[in-house]
C-alpha cells in the first residue's frame, strides 16, 4: 500500500512539475488556413526562425511572444486572433518582432489592466476590446498601429 501511495505522489509531482513549464513553441512554418481554429492554453513563443501565417482563428490563453514573423495573407480579410489570458492575472504580449493581425479580440477581466503589451501590434481589420484594459508599455516597446482596412 505504501509503495502505491509513493508511486502516486511521484507521478503527481512529475505531472505538476511538467505542467508548470509548458509552452507552445513554433520554430518553423505554421499556416492556419481559413476556417481553421487553433488554440493554446500554454504560453506561445514564435521563435526568430518561426513564421506564422494566420488566415484562420488563433486563441491565446497564456502569454504571447513573437520573435519571428506573425501575419496573415495580404489583401485577405481573414486572420482572427483572440487574447483571453485565463492562466495568469496579466497576459503578456511581447517579443522583438511586430505582429500583424487582421482582426483581434481582447477579452480578459483584470485589476488595473489585463494585458501588458511590450511589442508592436498592427491590425487592419477590427479591434474588439470586449473586457480588460491593454496597457501599452511604450518604455518597453509597446505600440498599437491601426492600419487602413
Amino acid at each position: 500500500m505504501k509503495r502505491n501511495v509513493l508511486k502516486l505522489i511521484a507521478a503527481l509531482a512529475l505531472f505538476i512539475g511538467y505542467n508548470s513549464f509548458s509552452q507552445t513553441t513554433n520554430h518553423g512554418n505554421l499556416k492556419v488556413s481559413s476556417g481553421t481554429e487553433v488554440s493554446t492554453y500554454f504560453d506561445f513563443v514564435n521563435t526568430k526562425d518561426g513564421n506564422v501565417l494566420n488566415d484562420g482563428s488563433m486563441y491565446f490563453y497564456g502569454d504571447y511572444q513573437n520573435q519571428g514573423l506573425f501575419s496573415y495573407t495580404t489583401n485577405s480579410r481573414t486572420g482572427y486572433v483572440v487574447f483571453e489570458g485565463k492562466n495568469k492575472a496579466i497576459q503578456s504580449i511581447s517579443g522583438s518582432s511586430p505582429s500583424s493581425f487582421y482582426d483581434v479580440l481582447f477579452n480578459k477581466s483584470g485589476g488595473d489592466y489585463a494585458f501588458h503589451l511590450t511589442n508592436d501590434i498592427a491590425t487592419q481589420g477590427t479591434v474588439n476590446l470586449a473586457d480588460g484594459i491593454v496597457y501599452m508599455d511604450k518604455a518597453n516597446g509597446g505600440a498599437f498601429v491601426f492600419l487602413k482596412g
